[in-house]
């Protein structure tokens, strides 16, 4: 019985493919001529991928060894984040004219690109100067973790590690801070 059910759902399944195939008229599409320009676009598409993975690789190289001076670590994430993000916006663009889009299409598509960036940026700075406004005032632990949940917890571009930003800025790691003037509650 059950072989029977699976034989008729094959057959299904193949009469209603040969209908899609009739319905949108791939039947008289050469196959041979098809799999031809589907393994050359295959072809570009693997090599635009190894041209701007080489650029990303080189670049991030770059950025690892020439900011690693000036840039403090928890801002070294985003850079590299925005970087990949430019790359890939590069590589979407790279592949939209390799498939023949129009040239509003690009221009569009890259002003948006560069825009959606642009919001990016501006949130990892105010991010950045919300996270040393907490350090430099000694922030109490609650509030800062409430100021945190405000923006998002930035995690994806190492900002916030999960643990409390006061805290670490002290030196404590048990939500308590060193120091304080409050006394225990018993």
């Amino acid at each position: 019985m059950s072989r029977e059910f699976i034989a008729e759902i094959g057959e299904e399944v193949r009469a209603n493919l040969a209908r899609s195939v009739d319905a949108i008229g791939l039947h008289e599409v050469d196959r041979a001529a098809l799999a031809v320009r589907v393994a050359g676009e295959a072809l570009v598409i693997g090599i635009l991928l190894a041209v701007f993975g080489g650029i990303y690789l080189a670049l991030s190289a770059l950025f690892r060894l020439a900011l690693r001076r000036w840039v403090p670590a928890p801002m070294l994430r985003p850079l590299r984040l925005a970087l990949r993000y430019l790359v890939g916006l590069g590589f979407l663009l790279a592949l939209m004219a390799q498939w023949d889009a129009s040239s509003e299409v690009l221009e569009a598509t890259a002003r948006g690109g560069l825009i959606a960036f642009g919001f990016y940026a501006a949130w990892v700075v105010v991010v950045r100067l919300m996270q040393r406004t907490l350090e430099r005032n000694e922030v109490d632990p609650s509030v800062a973790q409430l100021s945190r949940n405000a923006l998002g917890d930035f995690q994806s571009g190492g900002l916030f590690r999960g643990e409390n930003l006061a805290c670490r800025h002290l030196g404590r790691h048990d939500g308590t801070r060193s120091g304080s003037r409050r006394k225990e509650r018993h």
